[in-house]
């Protein structure tokens, strides 16, 4: 039983961030396709309803593939942490070989249902056409993928120092003021 717990819990937080990844791109692919933005109403509430009437299925179908990816890697770790002090070397190799291409999968897979969710925002395909759309769509333009998700990141990176400088000097000043 507790493996069956184990998995529905993977499975509902894999729902609920999927979920939250359709709104998003429901509401933004709202947003980007409104021409007339005073009559746009409230995307992110259109984008829910037609989520919950049109695709909790293509939702629950795609967090259910990754809660399974998540299941075998805890699976594998369990073994993994009963046979330590067996000292058999070859097998600890395997089973991290294993752990490693088992984690590069579920990271493929998020990212493809991620591109999946906006294929069914936009286009309302089913899951596996919609992933079979977005896959197409990610090798026929990997190297643009590759520059925007590298601007992407330098953009986050000086964010991240931004902030971290911003709080460091707003921390010195009521220091400052404090102690004075």
């Amino acid at each position: 039983m507790k493996w069956y717990y184990i998995f529905g819990g993977l499975w509902l937080v894999q729902f609920i961030i999927a979920c939250q990844h359709m709104i998003i791109a429901g509401a933004v692919a709202t947003w980007f396709f409104t021409r007339d933005k005073s009559k746009l109403g409230c995307p992110i509430a259109a984008s829910t309803c037609r989520l919950i009437r049109y695709h909790l299925g293509s939702v629950a179908f795609g967090s259910l593939i990754i809660a399974l990816v998540q299941l075998c890697r805890l699976i594998l770790l369990y073994i993994e942490k009963m046979l330590r002090y067996k000292k058999n070397k070859m097998v600890t190799y395997i089973l991290k070989c294993l752990s490693c291409c088992l984690w590069c999968f579920e990271k493929f897979l998020k990212f493809l249902n991620r591109n999946a969710y906006i294929e069914i925002a936009i286009h309302g395909y089913g899951l596996c056409k919609a992933a079979q759309k977005a896959f197409m769509l990610i090798v026929g333009n990997a190297l643009r993928i590759a520059a925007i998700n590298s601007v992407g990141d330098f953009t986050l990176f000086l964010g991240k120092i931004g902030v971290t400088a911003c709080t460091a000097v707003i921390g010195l000043l009521l220091v400052e003021l404090i102690y004075v």
